[in-house]
């Protein structure tokens, strides 16, 4: 196995950090299963950090992202200290819970000069409807919806148009909008010689307890059947060589890249 040098820095096509497991709704259609009160820790986010030079995407995932707004704000503090490239910040909220303190740490991360694009979009379906119906809560969120409109970092509204992965609470949907959950098969590739980059696409996903997993796993599977290694006890690269990530050429990396998104979009 290739060891890690003291000089090797990682860049990551997209990064996906599991801030917090808490969440105030149940929808049907929730990969992540049930929640739980776990938030990932400032040990786990720093040994994540401390190993990266750039990332292509970051995407802040939960449970529902405003429950961890302390962690976020921490990850920011820590990009800007490690001044880690960034392209672009995204997260997806559910827009129950209208944060000030988000739309502040935005305005405060755009002024970051290594960061391209930041943006958050809003859950809008049939099934998270029914569930704010349920919990007599979707006036509300409608006009929380109203004000986060109005933020120069609302991205959109977050739709279903594709399959959902058979996890967590979706197991429980109608097989004909469910299919089974493709892992992903990262591709590395070394550049340089002095200092060398690594470059690992394309997604790396990251849960609270600071498991190397797979995105769209339920929580239970995170800490098990997809608990490739943890963060806290080896390097991000080795994880993955242990796990059999492909390395190939730089000239080889952005085709494998392509390769490997198209056969886990592929029903």
């Amino acid at each position: 196995m290739m060891k890690n040098k003291i000089n090797e820095k990682i860049s990551i096509m997209n990064l996906a950090m599991i801030v917090t497991e808490k969440c105030n709704l149940q929808c049907e259609h929730c990969m992540r299963g049930t929640s739980t009160n776990k938030d990932i820790s400032c040990e786990v986010i720093d040994k994540t950090l401390d190993q990266i030079l750039a990332i292509g995407v970051l995407n802040i995932c939960g449970g529902e992202p405003t429950y961890a707004i302390d962690k976020i704000k921490y990850i920011f503090d820590s990009i800007r200290k490690k001044k880690i490239l960034v392209d672009c910040i995204y997260t997806v909220i559910n827009g129950t819970n209208y944060s000030e303190e988000l739309l502040e740490l935005y305005s405060e991360m755009a002024e970051y000069k290594y960061i391209e694009k930041l943006g958050f979009e809003i859950s809008n379906d049939v099934f998270h409807k029914k569930e704010l119906v349920r919990l007599g809560l979707y006036d509300q969120t409608i006009e929380n919806i109203r004000k986060y409109t109005k933020s120069e970092f609302f991205g959109g509204f977050r739709t279903i148009n594709y399959k959902l992965f058979n996890e967590g609470r979706a197991v429980s949907l109608d097989k004909e909008i469910t299919t089974t959950l493709k892992p992903v098969h990262n591709v590395i590739c070394y550049a340089g010689k002095k200092e060398r980059l690594i470059n690992i696409g394309p997604l790396v996903t990251v849960n609270t307890s600071g498991n190397l997993t797979e995105c769209d796993a339920s929580t239970y599977h995170q800490e098990t059947k997809y608990n490739y290694g943890s963060i806290l006890e080896d390097k991000i690269i080795d994880i993955y060589l242990r796990n059999g990530a492909k390395v190939v050429s730089p000239i080889r990396y952005n085709f494998e890249i392509k390769k490997e998104i198209k056969k886990r979009m592929k029903d």
